[in-house]
């Protein structure tokens, strides 16, 4: 608690990023048994049972919203998004998964000049260039090794980027 803010969130984001690598590993070696959708179902399972206990701390009411609409296109947006993701996990090889996934920031700068209405000077959007010339060569279109399920990969990140526009657009009139 003593921490800069600055340091907090630094470690807060290191620590997502293991977890969230742990978490692609997870879900490769369970999909030697299961079916991705079911190793998404049990993730959405597992994560409502560490949330109940903040909806009976609160109650109800921490649901109230003038937003419901907005909070259902979100939530379908994000399980489109974990569906495709997991798929791709399990259908491509772990790291070019992984590295199509982080072309998600690249889809939230898009997202933000178009629905936010924020400014992205020139040296943003020529990183977002170079990436995506990245992420194209990890798809490698019109070749032999591609695969449609790269292209899933890319939905999965493009659906993450939604929910995190979404998540904004949210975040500015709700608790």
């Amino acid at each position: 608690r003593d921490q800069h803010p600055m340091a907090r969130a630094v470690m807060l984001m290191a620590i997502s990023t293991v977890l969230f690598g742990l978490m692609a590993v997870a879900i490769r070696l369970a999909s030697e048994t299961q079916h991705p959708f079911e190793i998404a179902f049990f993730r959405n399972f597992f994560g409502l049972l560490f949330t109940l206990p903040l909806f009976f701390r609160h109650g109800p009411g921490i649901l109230k919203t003038s937003k419901l609409p907005l909070y259902l296109l979100r939530c379908a947006i994000g399980t489109v998004g974990m569906l495709a993701g997991f798929w791709a996990i399990v259908h491509l090889p772990l790291a070019q998964a992984v590295a199509i996934s982080y072309s998600t920031p690249l889809f939230v700068t898009i997202g933000a000049v178009w629905v936010l209405g924020e400014t992205v000077r020139a040296r943003r959007w020529a990183a977002v260039a170079v990436g995506f010339i990245g992420v194209l060569i990890l798809i490698r279109p019109g070749t032999q090794t591609f695969t449609s399920a790269s292209l899933v990969a890319a939905l999965a990140a493009l659906m993450s980027a939604s929910v995190a526009i979404s998540i904004n657009c949210l975040a500015r009139t709700e608790a």
